[in-house]
């Protein structure tokens, strides 16, 4: 039909003449243009293969896509959207047995809560335990970002689970019962496109359990959080600038490769891109300001991944205070007012979420 497949994300196919969009992931078809177009597509898609019906997002409807519902409404004049996987969710809740726990306000306040109980468990109890992580993963990965932390500091315990794994989870199954309705909002906006890049470490923040840094990374378009990360480090980080440096690293990874995405599906973005930190050591480190640093003989500035930070016209590193910093969430155990701060923090970048 003509349509050009994206480089950057394969899933991506643009007509070059009417700017008509697919995202196609097997035999499911999301279309963003006009309803002329859209139509004509699936008519002439339904010529050749045998198709469902389309169906078509309205204020006040909603669609499914890959078992996410995408629903949109009008508020105040403006048009909002809306990524939810509330039934999913409540079927994971019910079959993982997490349905009964008592609501909680955050998802791990202690990062102690893992090793608390060091008491073994069957090997069926961890064969589930073990599943259950693997679906709040997914949970984490595609709209659930409050609980990406929490979540990856489940993961550390996949391959010998123990009690206080238990008791973590539950914690956080409670969370997921108190915030069942959370959506991930965006507004359609005219005009420039707002890119924003947030990275984060907390040095040996899980000494417990390991001696590497967490890295945590935002990335929100629109003020809507379309990306996020929270990993530990391959490395163990000797300080605390070096391991801001390698969490550095990886928000300009991620922060280039959606943008070369968002370019493909015609978003606007500024380049050198801003990656914000609020590390003064990363900060230093990517303007190459103080090359004879406490952390000299640490890294190789050959090294190609020195090179792609610290390029100026494809990077730009912006100093900030660790209060509006948005890659926090990501990196830290954080008490329940702690907690909701930062998480409404976000939130508040989208504006009217429910």
């Amino acid at each position: 039909m003509g349509y050009i497949q994206a480089r950057n994300d394969p899933c991506l196919f643009t007509h070059p003449i009417t700017g008509h969009q697919l995202v196609i992931w097997v035999d499911d078809i999301l279309c963003r243009g006009t309803i002329a177009d859209s139509v004509d597509f699936y008519n002439r898609l339904g010529s050749r293969f045998d198709c469902k019906d389309p169906e078509f997002l309205e204020s006040g409807s909603s669609i499914c896509f890959t078992g996410i519902e995408i629903s949109r409404r009008q508020l105040g004049g403006e048009d909002w959207y809306y990524l939810s996987q509330l039934s999913d969710l409540q079927e994971f809740m019910h079959d993982s047995g997490l349905i009964g726990c008592p609501e909680k306000p955050c998802p791990m306040p202690e990062r102690l809560v893992m090793v608390s109980d060091s008491g073994a468990l069957s090997e069926g109890e961890s064969s589930w335990c073990r599943s259950v992580i693997s679906a709040l993963n997914y949970l984490a990965r595609v709209y659930r970002w409050d609980i990406a932390h929490a979540t990856s500091r489940l993961s550390q315990h996949m391959k010998q689970p123990i009690s206080g794994t238990v008791a973590a989870r539950e914690h956080l199954g409670g969370y997921l019962a108190s915030t069942s309705g959370m959506r991930v909002a965006g507004c359609r906006v005219e005009g420039p496109d707002s890119y924003e890049v947030y990275v984060d470490s907390d040095h040996h923040g899980d000494a417990a359990v390991s001696t590497r840094s967490h890295t945590g990374v935002t990335v929100l378009l629109n003020g809507t959080p379309v990306f996020w990360r929270s990993n530990k480090q391959i490395v163990t980080a000797l300080s605390p600038a070096e391991a801001e440096i390698y969490a550095f690293s990886e928000g300009v990874r991620d922060a280039k490769d959606i943008a070369w995405v968002l370019e493909e599906m015609g978003c606007e973005i500024k380049w050198p891109l801003q990656v914000k930190t609020d590390s003064g050591g990363a900060h230093s480190f990517q303007r190459d300001s103080c090359p004879k640093s406490k952390i000299r003989g640490v890294f190789d500035r050959r090294d190609k991944w020195v090179m792609d930070m610290q390029d100026t016209a494809i990077i730009e590193s912006v100093k900030i205070d660790t209060k509006v910093n948005k890659a926090n969430i990501h990196t830290k155990c954080l008490k329940n007012k702690d907690f909701n701060e930062e998480r409404n923090h976000i939130i508040r970048g989208q504006g009217r979420v429910m």
